[in-house]
């Protein structure tokens, strides 16, 4: 507008996964929704720290999660991205406990799922 141009400045930014991708269930973890199987490896971070050993799917701690969680994964092309953190503020309210016996099943033979201390709310949306 006024001819005046500015200086050349190199810049970077990124661009990471929406915290969406971060779900809570059973009120006694919070996994990666990788419902289009896109990811093959994951580590958790606390407060921007990595939180040592999770590096699964799911993040269980049994004294609750207070702090911002956030997830780098692993995609299956090889790319490391970041999803943001989210904000969790849950402490346990109950010990759940689900044990599957016979312990090693067969195809075709009936086994048993025990579920204890949950209530019907918590299976809600739950596929087994």
């Amino acid at each position: 507008m006024n001819g005046y141009e500015s200086f050349l400045y190199d810049f970077n930014f990124t661009i990471n996964l929406s915290s969406s991708f971060i779900l809570m269930k059973f009120n006694a973890l919070v996994l990666c929704n990788n419902n289009e199987n896109r990811f093959t490896s994951y580590q958790w971070y606390k407060n921007g720290d990595a939180i040592t050993g999770a590096t699964k799917q799911f993040y269980n701690d049994p004294k609750g999660f207070s702090g911002i969680y956030a997830l780098a994964v692993v995609t299956t092309d090889g790319k490391t991205l970041k999803l943001c953190g989210k904000y969790l503020n849950l402490m346990p309210s109950k010990v759940s406990e689900i044990s599957v016996f016979p312990n090693r099943a067969i195809i075709n033979d009936n086994f048993v799922i025990k579920i204890n201390n949950l209530t019907t709310d918590d299976l809600v949306g739950t596929i087994m």
